[in-house]
């Protein structure tokens, strides 16, 4: 089995809308966030596939022995075991 890691932020984060917007394309729900713009749909259109996303790991093939659940948990511990990091509240301007 292949799996990957990825984040998002939450699906109302203003961050996330926007994102959506220009996609086109909202990632939790799969609806179309705006009117169809030939232009920008051609260069966005396999971004919008997959939705705003930062990869964390590649995709990657799960070890013989272990599965979906062992990656879950494995990443949790490993999360925990972190320090929260905080980031400034973020600006996008044109």
């Amino acid at each position: 089995m292949r799996t990957a890691i990825y984040f998002t932020p939450p699906a109302g984060a203003p961050l996330t809308r926007a994102a959506a917007l220009w996609l086109g394309r909202d990632a939790f729900t799969g609806e179309a966030t705006r009117e169809a713009d030939a232009e920008i749909d051609a260069l966005v259109a396999e971004p919008a596939r997959y939705g705003f996303h930062a990869t964390m790991r590649a995709p990657f093939r799960i070890a013989e022995g272990f599965d979906l659940a062992d990656v879950d948990e494995r990443l949790a511990r490993f999360a925990a075991s972190r320090p929260v990091v905080t980031l400034p509240e973020m600006a996008l301007r044109r």
